[in-house]
């Protein structure tokens, strides 16, 4: 035990030296939405403005070196400025700069945002004058939030919720998403450590004054049910929890049924587009075909399936069935399709 306790010592020594070493560096990094980054990082980006984050103990320097200011814009102030190379002192773009003193930044660091024009030759030039500035560096992906983390300006139920707000596609998502970044669940959390906290309160106090008259009579008795009572409602959170798992991650839906029943036209229906083929063939879906559908603010994955039938010759047939059912037994929502005529002519011989 005490060699684990020494080895959980070092580890936290190395990851505190680690975390130090790390806001050492002054980062940056091209922080516009996360679809334009994708684009812009296969060199299709345009946008009207891009937003360049820079963060570090070497951002006020940095800022004085690419505006040519002799000090700091007023903070949270936008200011239009030329944006100069370093180096060549060549003018890349004119843009706004806004500067904010650490703590009172995301990272909690001293930061400062260069807003740009949005084409790929002025954004590559800024970040390559950003990068010629000795100790600055491109950020890793994440690393803002990290840093955020680190100096106490998120906690990590919030850093969840960003990155939940930041790929929220529907409204709930959104709704969900931007409550957990206000702190709404650490606030659960510290309610029920607090609860915790009383409740071993009480009990060293009975270990330690017994049956006295310092003690409230029915000290362990009232402790017990606050246990209770805190054990039901973290269960009834946990499943609560599994609901916005779903809300985040979607409904999956799978359509299930016969050949030729209308699976694939009910897909094309929900999706308002010819999204799976539909012909008189029976057999003619094959592979899951899945779309994502905002249905009432509620992100549903819908996918269609392989025909159902317990006899087929057919080797890829055989395996679009097996995918169907694999697909069936994970799915929260099933869409079961039915013939109405043979389901009729069913039902009338079984009431025979």
């Amino acid at each position: 035990m005490l060699q684990l306790h020494k080895l959980l010592n070092i580890n936290n020594l190395y990851s505190l030296k680690f975390i130090r070493l790390c806001s050492s560096h002054t980062i940056f990094a091209l922080s516009s939405g996360l679809f334009y980054v994708i684009l812009f990082l296969k060199g299709q980006g345009k946008c009207g403005v891009a937003v360049i984050r820079i963060s570090g103990p070497d951002s006020e320097r940095a800022l004085q070196l690419v505006t040519n200011l002799s000090d700091v814009p007023k903070p949270r102030t936008a200011i239009l400025r030329s944006i100069t190379h370093p180096r060549t002192q060549e003018v890349l773009d004119k843009g706004l700069i806004l500067w904010f003193p650490g703590p009172r930044s995301f990272t909690g660091e001293d930061s400062f945002e260069l807003q740009v024009h949005g084409g790929v030759a002025v954004i590559n030039a800024v970040l390559d004058a950003l990068g010629s500035i000795d100790r600055l560096r491109l950020a890793e992906p994440g690393e803002f939030t990290r840093r955020a983390f680190h100096n106490g300006k998120l906690d990590l139920t919030e850093v969840e919720g960003l990155a939940d707000l930041l790929q929220a596609e529907t409204e709930l998502q959104r709704k969900q998403a931007f409550l957990q970044t206000q702190g709404s669940l650490s606030k659960v959390y510290n309610k029920w450590k607090n609860a915790l906290i009383k409740c071993v309160a009480s009990i060293e106090a009975h270990i330690d004054f017994d049956e006295t008259d310092t003690l409230e009579l029915n000290l362990l008795q009232v402790m017990m049910e606050d246990v209770k009572n805190l054990s039901n409602e973290i269960q009834n959170h946990l499943l609560d929890g599994h609901k916005g798992e779903i809300l985040r991650t979607g409904v999956k839906t799978v359509i299930i049924g016969e050949p030729n029943v209308g699976k694939s036209s009910l897909l094309n229906i929900l999706c308002k587009r010819p999204a799976a083929i539909v012909t008189p063939i029976e057999g003619t879906t094959r592979d899951i075909l899945e779309v994502t559908l905002n249905i009432g603010g509620y992100p549903l994955v819908l996918a269609d399936t392989a025909g159902l039938r317990s006899k087929t010759e057919d080797l890829v047939e055989k395996e679009g069935i097996s995918r169907a059912l694999q697909l069936y037994e994970k799915a929260d929502l099933v869409l079961l399709i039915i013939d109405s005529e043979k389901y009729v002519k069913w039902k009338k011989r079984k009431t025979k």
